[in-house]
This record gives C-alpha cells, sequence and structure tokens, in this order.
C-alpha cells in the first residue's frame, strides 16, 4: 500500500510507531508492528530501479509529498533542502525503521520517533484541512 496523505490510517500507524519508539527507547519490550508496517509502506512508495530507469523517485502525490516535507522539518531536518533530499531522506527512512531493532542506537531511536511524530501530527493536520473545505454531503455518512 502507498503512503497518502489523506489515508485515515496514516496518523493513526504514525503515532503508534511513535509510541512503540518510545517504549524501546525508555527499555521496554515491544514488538514494534508499526514501525515495520510505517517502514514497508515507505518502501512501497519508492520506484523500483529498472535496467533502464536506474534513478528512483516517489509513488506518491504532491499533497503526500508536503506531508513528508513537513514531518521532517518538524523532526529537525533542515527546511532549506528538504525537497531537495526528500527521496534520498524518504530512501534512508524507510530502510532505519524497517531495519530496527532493540540494539539500534539511542539516538537514531529518537530522530525516528520524532520523525513520526511529526508524520502523525502533520497527517492528521492536513486530512483535517481538506475535510474542512469539503465537507461531506450532508445525506451521506
Amino acid at each position: 500500500m502507498l503512503l497518502n496523505a489523506l489515508d485515515p490510517n496514516l496518523s493513526t500507524l504514525a503515532s503508534n510507531a511513535a509510541v512503540e519508539l518510545d517504549l524501546l527507547i525508555n527499555g521496554e519490550v515491544t514488538k514494534l508492528e508499526s514501525v515495520q508496517q510505517l517502514g514497508q509502506r515507505l518502501r512501497q512508495s519508492l520506484d523500483k530501479p529498472t535496467p533502464d530507469k536506474p534513478a528512483r523517485g516517489l509513488q506518491v502525490d504532491t499533497e503526500t509529498e508536503t506531508v513528508l516535507g513537513q514531518a521532517f522539518t518538524r523532526a529537525g531536518a533542515d527546511p532549506a533542502t528538504i525537497l531537495g533530499e526528500l527521496l534520498h531522506r524518504t530512501e534512508q527512512l524507510a530502510e532505519q525503521l524497517s531495519s530496527t531493532k532493540s540494539s539500534t542506537e539511542r539516538k537514531a531511536l529518537e530522530w525516528q520517533c520524532a520523525f513520526c511524530l511529526a508524520l502523525s501530527q502533520s497527517a492528521a493536520a492536513y486530512r483535517q484541512l481538506i475535510f474542512d473545505v469539503r465537507p461531506p454531503h450532508p445525506y451521506r455518512r
């Protein structure tokens, strides 16, 4: 499943991943299911390199790129270089989240936790913004 800023489960998944990482930072044992799922979704959102197209790209819409960029910025990345490095940062983060274990160094876990929390906040805020602009029809559920 590709990453999508309007996915109603994205903010919850990212929030759960932040909680799992926080538990891991505090020395508690956790399964890291949400962390693995988020890493997998980020990895699936990347183009797969082929012999005729070795360069990679993101397979997401501009709204999702914006939400990812906001999350990286909120997590402490340099805002001036976010868009230019979004693909590279996303690749790195997808690998880090997918390979997170209890032996991962504390500083890396803290940064991953900060990113997941920022992604949760950015995705929830963007989704709310869109639905405030386009309220649902009163006769539809």
